[in-house]
């Protein structure tokens, strides 16, 4: 993939911050950054969640002011669309996009077509359909590129944005956690992508929680922890035991009892188990035209039952979810059951939603509200986005316990659009659990944590599963992701025909 970056001169200065703070209201959010990326590099930013790494990007992006300091660019990076971007930010603004147009089909009752992943990608440059046409079957995209983005999966949205940031022809490629939602295969693709284009002379900068993901072609890190520079320089200077340790928390080990909650867990008194099964499905079948995303399953979460949901992106877990949830219109069509009441034959859908906690990515994206972190636990209670009824005192005290027991105080007390999308994520976990739902639904749950909060989330989702009535449908791609509380396991297997098939197993877990 030729790029224009490829013809400058080795050990130019592509970016010069020196002394670079920054504020977010009256906090400053970074402080006396003084950091060099030059031609002929790679770096990779890593550090724990609200450490500055999005405030970073953003200055770097030229969309957030910087109050003291000096900025020193290339010239070809003197115009901020030679940046090359891929995050979640970015995916927030299209589904917001496409959101728009559907509310806008339910007021009106005429039917608009949903923006195809080839029209995103040329509605601002169009270099040509040949060079669109290779770089999507570099992408394995070349069968999507017709298709609506209203029926891609998380990690196939991330593949478009990436195909749109590269067909822009950047001098410098900035990702943002971009193996988030995806799976095995296509996080090993994008792994020897990344080295490829490295290799052919493209600067990368690299944003992860995860130092597994630093791929070996990155030949600088930068370590960023509490909006200072913790640590920069070579991959083998900064990826060792004792920098991470550091960087992180010198008492973490992963796996070991230092991610124990700070206090105990606001659990209710034990439940009698659910007299009837949680989730039936009886030949479910969901369709977008000629796509068949699920073909005639049959599903069953008996009663004590938790359940692990895995399969590539695309086959269809995240529709699966949204059946459950009552948010997929084709829920009404088909034969499912939760807690005993059949999809569309008058139950209250805020019934159900009383017992079922939800976190996903998608579920995320949708939350844009500008409102306090304690008010979006406290949402949890009346499922909705946004606090717009009064909590009871009864509800309130609730709320604090289940923020006092993961040690979030302060970010409850703090702007929920302000904090890092790892803090955003753990803020909506509480959410889920405040009100102790039968059901607890957890899409990719620990997407964006640091390795600390992830361990600190594992450990808890598996104290919800074996300690209490609460049944789990846990779904990730990250095979770490080890819980014990799990019993079964559905898998979605491809097919010769390019489509899933089912498959239940047993989990090593179960007796």
């Amino acid at each position: 993939m030729p790029n224009s970056a490829s013809v400058l001169q080795t050990g130019m200065a592509l970016l010069a911050l020196e002394n670079v703070s920054t504020r977010l209201g009256a906090n400053e959010v970074l402080s006396k950054l003084n950091w060099t990326f030059r031609t002929g590099e790679s770096w990779a930013l890593i550090g724990p969640n609200g450490a500055g790494k999005t405030m970073l990007v953003q200055v770097l992006l030229q969309r957030r002011p910087y109050f003291q300091g000096t900025i020193r660019r290339h010239p070809e990076l003197l115009k901020p669309e030679r940046i090359g971007y891929v995050s979640l930010h970015q995916q927030k603004q299209l589904i917001a996009r496409e959101e728009r147009k559907e509310r806008w089909e339910d007021y009106s009752g005429k039917e608009q077509a949903g923006l195809t992943c080839r029209e995103l990608i040329t509605e601002e440059s169009n270099p040509g359909p040949q060079r669109l046409e290779l770089l999507a079957a570099q992408l394995q995209m070349d069968d999507l590129l017709e298709c609506p983005l209203r029926q891609f999966s998380n990690g196939e949205l991330r593949k478009t944005l990436l195909l749109r940031a590269l067909f822009a022809d950047p001098a410098l490629l900035l990702f943002d956690e971009p193996f988030d939602g995806l799976d095995a295969n296509s996080t090993a693709w994008l792994k020897q992508t990344l080295g490829s284009l490295i290799q052919n002379g493209l600067p990368v900068l690299l944003v992860t929680h995860r130092t597994d993901e630093v791929v070996p072609e990155i030949s600088h890190v930068l370590a960023l922890k509490a909006g200072r520079i913790f640590k920069q320089g070579s991959q083998q200077e900064v990826l060792c035991e004792k920098v991470l340790r550091g960087l992180y928390d010198p008492t973490f080990v992963q796996g070991s009892a230092h991610a124990k909650l700070k206090r105990p867990l606001p659990l209710p008194e034990t439940a009698s188990p659910l007299a009837e099964p949680p989730v039936v499905m009886c030949n479910v079948t969901v369709r977008y035209g000629e796509k068949v995303v699920l073909n005639g399953l049959d599903w069953t979460v008996h009663s004590k039952e938790n359940w692990r949901v895995v399969g590539p992106n695309g086959a269809g877990k995240s529709t699966l979810l949204n059946l459950i949830c009552g948010e997929h219109l084709q829920a009404y069509s088909n034969d499912i059951r939760i807690f005993g009441h059949k999809r569309g034959s008058g139950e209250s859908i805020w019934d159900l939603k009383q017992r079922i906690g939800l976190v996903s990515s998608e579920f995320q994206v949708k939350y844009r509200n500008e409102i306090q972190g304690r008010h979006v636990v406290l949402s949890g209670f009346f499922d909705s986005i946004g606090l717009y009824r009064q909590a009871s005192p009864v509800q309130r005290a609730q709320a604090e316990a289940w923020v006092a027991a993961l040690g979030l105080e302060t970010l409850a007390a703090g702007e929920y659009q302000k904090l890092s999308y790892g803090q955003q994520r753990l803020l909506l976990l509480v959410r889920a659990l405040v009100k102790h739902p039968e059901l607890l639904i957890l899409d990719e749950p620990c997407q964006g944590l640091d390795p600390q909060n992830r361990e600190r989330i594992l450990r808890l989702v598996d104290r919800i599963g074996h300690e209490t009535a609460t049944q789990v449908l846990y779904i990730t791609h990250a095979s770490e992701d080890t819980l014990t509380c799990i019993d079964r396991i559905l898998r979605f297997v491809p097919q010769a025909d390019g489509g899933f098939c089912p498959q239940f197993e047993q989990s090593a877990n179960s007796s």
